[in-house]
């Protein structure tokens, strides 16, 4: 008998069959990549959004406890201590978002640093200031604590309370709206204000932006250009905080005008200007350096990772998102607690 030897073909992909999947594959994941991007970052906005909110309602909660509102940045001197409290809005909150713990710890009768400059903060503080607060951050951005050296002395922010439009006399270009009585938005550093001093109307006026985190680090070269976003230029002597030296170009060496060593965002508990204050006279997200002489006085912008813009809490408790195209006219119009300005925007 013959044996017949029955041969089985196996259907099988060619090399250039696999390619062409791959090739499939990978044009899918294209075009799916950028809207589950978007999806995930609708989702950080809502939830900065939601952060909001909760300071919106923990600064109106503190109002009705004190019949003010919380002071911006608490530069007032004790005189028993020789130095500024430098405490922040952010911490006179901590009530009022479900951290009565964390608040409870800090004893805001002591100033938060030592007299000097350049000085850690007080041994009683820096357990409590080191917590991390998940409200006071926004999920779009990175929400690690950050330094300029290998240790950090607090946990960071991205929420800062709104010190005004920038200028305390619109037709005085000298004029540097410092921090102090003369500031125009609803916060100071000198003075707790009441919700009647807002006459412009809590609904036409932007109480909390955003900032994002950045270090900063040595001085740099001539050659070099940091990132505005996450670079602030801290202009030295005081006097010289001008709008004319924020745009100045890089300058290193004894005597420079613009450096580049402070962090920004990196303070919960305190800080001023480098940390828990800004103001309107940039536009959000602006391509050009913030700058400041440490906690008195300076220009910073609000900033954010949302495409497109910034958060903003009004102080009727309402969260806008504000494009970063916003005309600047309004946008330092909403910044002001009393100028008067007529608005009817639909940010």
């Amino acid at each position: 008998m013959m044996s017949l030897r029955i041969s089985r073909h196996r259907r099988a992909f060619t090399l250039v069959e696999l390619l062409v999947v791959i090739a499939i594959i990978g044009v899918m994941v294209a075009l799916l990549l950028p809207a589950v991007q978007a999806a995930r970052e609708a989702a950080r906005r809502m939830q900065c959004g939601n952060h909001f909110k909760q300071i919106g309602l923990a600064i109106h909660n503190y109002e009705s406890t004190y019949r003010k509102l919380p002071i911006g940045w608490n530069g007032l001197t004790s005189s028993s201590q020789n130095t500024t409290f430098r405490w922040s809005y952010l911490a006179a909150i901590l009530p009022y978002i479900e951290e009565a713990n964390v608040y409870d710890s800090l004893d805001l009768s002591l100033t938060l640093y030592p007299p000097g400059g350049g000085q850690p903060p007080r041994p009683e503080h820096v357990a409590t200031i080191t917590q991390t607060i998940s409200t006071f951050l926004c999920p779009s951005d990175s929400g690690r604590p950050i330094s300029t050296s290998d240790v950090f002395d607090s946990a960071p922010t991205n929420y800062v309370a709104c010190f005004g439009s920038g200028i305390n006399d619109p037709g005085d270009v000298s004029d540097d709206g410092q921090m102090d009585r003369r500031a125009d938005g609803i916060f100071s550093s000198m003075v707790w204000r009441r919700l009647a001093e807002c006459t412009d109307g809590t609904s036409n006026t932007v109480a909390v932006s955003e900032t994002l985190l950045g270090a900063g680090g040595p001085d740099p070269t001539s050659a070099e250009r940091p990132d505005p976003q996450l670079f602030m230029a801290l202009v030295v002597p005081p006097p010289l905080v001008t709008i004319g030296n924020c745009d100045r170009e890089v300058s290193v060496g004894p005597g420079a005008v613009n450096r580049f060593v402070s962090t920004r965002g990196r303070v919960w508990a305190g800080q001023g200007y480098e940390n828990t204050a800004y103001n309107h006279f940039f536009p959000p997200n602006a391509r050009r350096y913030d700058c400041f002489f440490w906690v008195a006085q300076g220009f910073k912008a609000a900033r954010s990772r949302h495409p497109g813009g910034v958060q903003s809490l009004r102080l009727d408790g309402s969260v806008r998102f504000v494009s970063d195209s916003v005309e600047a006219t309004l946008w330092r119009a909403l910044a002001t607690r009393a100028g008067g300005e007529v608005i009817s925007d639909q940010l």
